[in-house]
């Protein structure tokens, strides 16, 4: 057994070998030895340390997660693979798919039930979706299904499938980047990206998709609550209950979105938990897809396994750019031992792996609202290349121009939508969304 983790690579066997020799001083055994080192990145008492970004946006990153990055288990990326695409584009494939008539009829998508807040399923209650991993829990599935109904609606107001398409797909690249992307980016990195147009990191799509999806995107798991009311009657509902595959979804989780979004002045929308290097207890026993409990925090270490640490990541990014390296403005500096949370096990922040690196650089130089600076361009970059790949963009020339996207947007979504940039309307909001759904929705 003690091979067995002895024989590990990369910055995760550094961790582990000094956790060892640690674990040993103390007599703990193998698995006392993972715990010790889990419990380095989850806190069981975590539960006020809330940010300003509201609850849905946790959710929301799923989304954008699962249409950028396929499935890491291969059974589950094979299955995926014969119903959708991944070609690095941000362009709702996760919703759409390669076959959309499977999931549409008469250009929307239909459901097998009356219940407008569950995704359509089958005989054996399986989502009849592209990628099942939007079913993975009771928030993102019902999220998935509002930007079904905001298709639906777009087609109720007489515009053909494609039509519905190309107009939903610049309503969520417009969320993500002025709603979600200007929420959790350093303010100057996000300018930088997005209303410059700069690009500083100059990777290849392998290198940088890989850095997204093994580490950088991955502060999604620190800013989930232990529990989430979903109603005026479901409240405190546990992280347990909202992983469990209970499908349908029952009447009693109908999610109200006011508690997820702001969507009015309401004081009652949730918040996410703080982007910081503390994981709630709950995430070392999430269920996967076939309710088998999976360690997240373990999952996430040994996936970027083949990647740097974050000290040597740092390093290479200025070596790499010598002899003209990252603007010092953008302040891309690297942390010292002083920050490592794991100092009392002798862990140096050189031997820190790149996800928990990010964590910790959010935690200090984000202050738990927002990432770091190298989290923050890693993700802009991914991000801003993903919708250029895409068939249809809101940006032009790499800039996120507000009067320019109206021209892209059908008449009818800026009706039906109620937003105006030339009038210099505020960016679409999700919560501004939901809204506008629940009046077409309330007035057929």
């Amino acid at each position: 057994m003690c091979s067995k983790f002895a024989e590990r690579s990369g910055p995760l066997g550094a961790l582990v070998a000094l956790v060892w020799a640690y674990a040993e001083q103390g007599g703990l055994s193998v698995n006392e030895i993972l715990k010790v080192l889990a419990d380095q990145l989850t806190d069981p008492e975590r539960g006020i340390q809330h940010s300003v970004v509201r609850a849905g946006y946790t959710y929301f990153g799923q989304l954008i997660s699962h249409d950028l990055v396929p499935p890491s288990q291969p059974e589950l990326r094979e299955r995926t693979q014969q119903t959708r695409n991944f070609n690095f584009a941000l362009e709702l494939e996760s919703i759409y798919g390669a076959l959309p008539s499977r999931y549409v009829e008469k250009g929307k998508f239909f459901v097998r039930h009356s219940h407008d807040w569950d995704l359509s399923r089958n005989g054996d209650f399986e989502a009849e979706i592209p990628d099942s991993r939007n079913d993975e829990n009771i928030i993102t599935a019902q999220l998935h299904r509002i930007w079904q109904r905001i298709h639906n609606c777009l087609v109720d107001d007489g515009a053909s499938f494609e039509q519905a398409r190309n107009d939903t797909i610049l309503l969520f690249q417009t969320v993500v980047v002025g709603d979600f992307l200007a929420q959790i980016l350093q303010p100057h990195i996000f300018k930088a990206y997005f209303f410059k147009g700069e690009t500083h990191l100059n990777l290849s799509t392998t290198e940088l998709s890989k850095l997204f999806a093994k580490a950088a995107f991955r502060f999604g798991h620190t800013m989930v609550r232990r529990s989430y009311t979903l109603n005026q009657v479901a409240e405190n509902i546990t992280l347990n209950q909202i992983v469990a595959r209970v499908r349908p979804i029952p009447a009693r989780f109908k999610i109200d979105w006011k508690l997820f979004f702001r969507m009015d002045d309401s004081s009652n929308v949730q918040r996410a938990m703080g982007i910081d290097s503390m994981l709630s207890a709950f995430m070392s026993e999430i269920p996967d897809l076939r309710g088998r409990n999976q360690d997240v925090v373990m999952r996430n270490l040994e996936a970027g396994n083949d990647l740097p640490s974050g000290l040597e990541y740092v390093a290479t990014l200025v070596a790499r750019l010598d002899p003209a390296p990252l603007d010092p403005a953008l302040g891309l500096f690297p942390l010292s031992n002083d920050d490592s949370p794991m100092s009392a096990l002798g862990i140096r922040m050189s031997q820190m792996p790149l996800w928990p690196y990010l964590l910790l650089e959010a935690e200090i130089q984000g202050r738990r609202e927002r990432l770091g600076v190298l989290g923050s361009l890693i993700v802009a970059e991914t991000i801003r290349n993903a919708i250029n790949n895409s068939a249809v963009s809101v940006l032009s020339n790499s800039i996120f121009d507000r009067r320019k996207l109206i021209r892209k947007l059908s008449r009818r979504a800026i009706k039906l939508f109620g937003w105006n940039a030339a009038k210099g309307d505020e960016i679409l909001s999700m919560g501004h969304l939901i809204n506008c759904v629940m009046m077409h929705e309330g007035e057929q």
